[in-house]
């Protein structure tokens, strides 16, 4: 009985040594337009959370990542004001995002993911049909 406990111990930290050596970093490096302070925030991994200090209109976060993650930058990280978030797909990877801080979800530009690259694509096929139907979503709300 104590050696299939001692196995379990075993396989278990080889198990977690092996998940972690899996880990590579990410960093995002940031400019935000028309914000010169303050900070900004960056979820991911819907666990992991970090802050960034806002100086001069440019910012940073650091991280380590196992694979391509959803995340979400936003101003506001008590209240998640709406119009003041974006998600992104961030990879392990050197990535640069631009911001607008008046066109925040919209003006969002992630360099250096591939996977972001495929998410603009994809929404930008959808657009023209998104606008199609947004004067039908409007009779409908009414």
């Amino acid at each position: 009985m104590m050696k299939k406990k001692i196995l379990f111990l075993q396989l278990s930290l080889l198990i977690a040594g092996v998940a972690l050596s899996e880990q590579k970093p990410f960093t995002i490096t940031g400019n935000i337009k028309g914000k010169t302070g303050g900070y900004i925030y960056l979820s991911y991994n819907g666990h992991s959370y970090d802050s960034s200090l806002i100086e001069n209109g440019h910012f940073s976060f650091k991280g380590n990542l196992d694979g391509p993650a959803q995340a979400m930058v936003m101003m506001d990280r008590s209240t998640r004001f709406f119009d003041k978030y974006v998600q992104l797909y961030i990879v392990p990877a050197n990535m640069q995002l631009s911001l607008d801080y008046d066109n925040f979800s919209d003006g969002a530009v992630l360099k250096g993911s591939p996977l972001q690259a495929e998410a603009d694509a994809l929404n930008k096929s959808k657009a023209s049909i998104m606008k199609e139907l947004k004067p039908l979503s409007a009779r409908y709300d009414k």
